[in-house]
């Protein structure tokens, strides 16, 4: 099996590393906050290779299923074949209607 990242999830991604990017310059305690995010985003996508029924399915109609990670994040998903595709990289304290806005313009 092979992923793929939306556009959405590459932004999303990049919005999470820049806010733990602030997190760990303002700690100044040569914390690496966002090194060990991006390690627990990559760990995800490597469970999900092999496990890909292993997150909650979120929006059943598309398929779309969400793994609840470290740090508040969560990773939005659907499996087509062989393809993983990630539609976004979520914080989870937002509300739950920002996630079906994502799913809506990344699942037409």
């Amino acid at each position: 099996m092979k992923y793929r990242f939306t556009q959405t999830a590459t932004e999303t991604f990049q919005q999470v590393i820049d806010f733990y990017k602030d997190i760990d310059d303002t700690i100044a305690l040569d914390s690496d906050i966002a090194t060990n995010v991006v390690i627990e985003v990559n760990d995800a996508i490597s469970r999900l290779l092999f496990f890909p029924q292993m997150g909650a399915m979120f929006e059943k109609e598309n398929g779309v299923r969400i793994l609840m990670l470290a740090f508040h994040l969560g990773l939005l998903y659907y499996c087509e074949g062989k393809m993983l595709t990630i539609i976004a990289v979520v914080d989870l304290r937002q509300n739950p209607e920002t996630y079906m806005d994502i799913v809506r313009k990344n699942r037409k």
